[in-house]
């Protein structure tokens, strides 16, 4: 396999990293996405998939279901699938989290 990653930088400071295709899996998605202080990913589903975060640095709010749930450095979160959800750096520093994203009984 060809090691490259694509890269795409959202926003000022807000950066994504697709780590490992789907295309190069059975259906799973790996990447990093790191947030400069106030930035935010966006509110979007992963659809039919599910999806965990591994923070890295930093800490922020995953908003999700309707609340808001403190994630900061060593935090591991789930978000299951349809789940509409946004992550927003609430830190001084860069919020960094590794993302999986993974179809339902895979």
């Amino acid at each position: 396999m060809e090691e490259e990653s694509m890269i795409r930088v959202l926003r000022t400071g807000r950066e994504s990293r697709e780590l490992l295709p789907r295309d190069a899996t059975g259906g799973l998605k790996v990447g990093l996405t790191c947030l400069a202080p106030g930035e935010n990913v966006g509110a979007h589903s992963t659809g039919q998939n599910e999806e965990v975060l591994v923070v890295l640095a930093g800490r922020g709010l995953l908003r999700a279901d309707g609340g808001e749930h403190e994630i900061s450095e060593g935090c591991v979160a789930y978000i299951g699938p349809w789940t509409e959800h946004d992550v927003v750096n609430t830190g001084d520093g860069t919020l960094a989290y590794i993302y999986v994203v993974a179809p339902v009984g895979r």
